[in-house]
């Protein structure tokens, strides 16, 4: 019974030990002490930060998420955290955490430019298109030597919705102006802009 009783143990053991190998793989021994650290709530914010990396380099955004939000608890004002955490909620379609995550990484001193951009999107979402606004722009200003594509294109779509439309056709000939790669900018955009104008002038 007792040799019975060992290999029933043994196998089990096994198949637990693969199992964590399979879910962690090259992280299977780091992430032992800092999950441990976490069960015992005797994390450090670093030991999170950590966890939420390896979470994220194994594609799980919950176990990212989680890690991030209580390393916010001890450091509620750290931009790292709050970007990273942001970022994440976005990816993970939580707009509404993003949105309140985002705002408070501007609340406390962030200028990342490309954070300012993902939290434009979010808030044209929320309908906050003035807030929308300065952020789209506030990203495009931050690298005003550098032609943005994607963000240029998505300033200009977020003016048209908005029937910014001659902001949107300064904006889209003064990128034409700038850039020599740029000739005919948004060049289908411009036409449809032209055209919403002549009709709204009458």
């Amino acid at each position: 019974k007792n040799s019975i009783t060992i290999m029933i143990i043994t196998a089990i053991l096994i198949s637990v030990s693969y199992v964590h190998t399979v879910i962690w793989d090259k992280h299977a021994f780091n992430i032992v002490p800092l999950k441990v650290k976490q069960l015992l709530n005797l994390s450090t914010s670093s030991n999170l930060i950590e966890m939420a990396d390896i979470c994220n380099d194994r594609l799980m955004p919950a176990c990212a998420e989680k890690a991030y939000i209580q390393a916010l608890k001890k450091e509620p004002h750290n931009q790292e955290i709050l970007a990273a955490l942001g970022t994440l909620q976005d990816k993970m379609s939580k707009k509404n955490l993003a949105l309140a995550t985002y705002g408070l990484y501007f609340t406390n001193g962030g200028t990342d430019s490309d954070i300012a951009y993902h939290y434009a999107k979010v808030l044209d979402q929320f309908h906050r298109v003035d807030d929308a606004k300065k952020y789209y722009e506030y990203s495009l200003n931050a690298k005003p030597h550098i032609f943005q594509v994607t963000i240029s294109k998505n300033y200009v779509t977020f003016l048209m919705k908005h029937n910014f439309l001659r902001q949107a056709k300064a904006f889209i000939l003064k990128v034409r102006k700038q850039g020599e790669n740029a000739p005919y900018f948004m060049d289908d955009e411009l036409v449809e802009i032209k055209k919403r104008l002549v009709v709204a002038s009458r």
